[in-house]
């Protein structure tokens, strides 16, 4: 629990400022009174109910801050369209490896080097969210995924299991020079 909380609050310190970059044109976080108001748009209905208890108990911590979940279909669709009408939300979840560079390539997400959540970033996932030299995001979550493999098709070939990302995608080129299908030569990143 205080791991999360922590991860939330680290999260959206940082994120409200690395927010969309061209919305800061309107100044619409900070409101007259002095309250804050973040718009938190993210794509996962699955996380709705959880985030919506970290958002209560960062809010708890931080009563000048208010925090606005928006989860909707199509959220890929929908940013485009809000971004478009000059509505960026002030923090977001990024999915699409095309869109997020798009995003950044037009000025819309502010570069993270220098900010004091990236120290707590290892360096080996920095990695994934580095793009044109900067860090654009805060990895909050790690996902795997399955490999399934043909075991003869390995044998037959003098094939190894990979035990790192490095060797995985030298399979994967190794696997592509034997005429075998295996994913493209893009890697993972932003």
């Amino acid at each position: 629990m205080i791991k999360r909380l922590f991860i939330l609050v680290a999260f959206f310190a940082v994120l409200f400022l690395a927010g969309c970059s061209k919305k800061d044109e309107r100044s619409s976080a900070a409101a007259s009174d002095g309250k804050i108001k973040i718009d938190f748009f993210q794509q996962k209905r699955e996380t709705v109910e959880i985030v919506d208890k970290i958002i209560a108990e960062f809010m708890a911590q931080k009563p000048n801050i208010t925090v606005e979940q928006n989860n909707v279909p199509d959220a890929g669709s929908i940013l485009k369209t809000r971004i478009t009408a000059n509505d960026a939300p002030d923090v977001f979840f990024g999915w699409n490896n095309a869109d997020a560079r798009l995003l950044i390539d037009e000025g819309y997400v502010k570069d993270l080097i220098g900010e004091p959540v990236m120290d707590r970033v290892e360096d080996q996932f920095k990695d994934f969210i580095r793009y044109k030299g900067k860090q654009w995001a805060v990895p909050i979550s790690i996902n795997f995924v399955g490999v399934f493999y043909n075991k003869d098709y390995f044998e037959q070939n003098s094939l190894s299991i990979p035990q790192t990302r490095a060797e995985f995608y030298a399979l994967c080129d190794a696997i592509k020079k034997l005429g075998g299908t295996a994913p493209s030569g893009n890697r993972p990143s932003i």
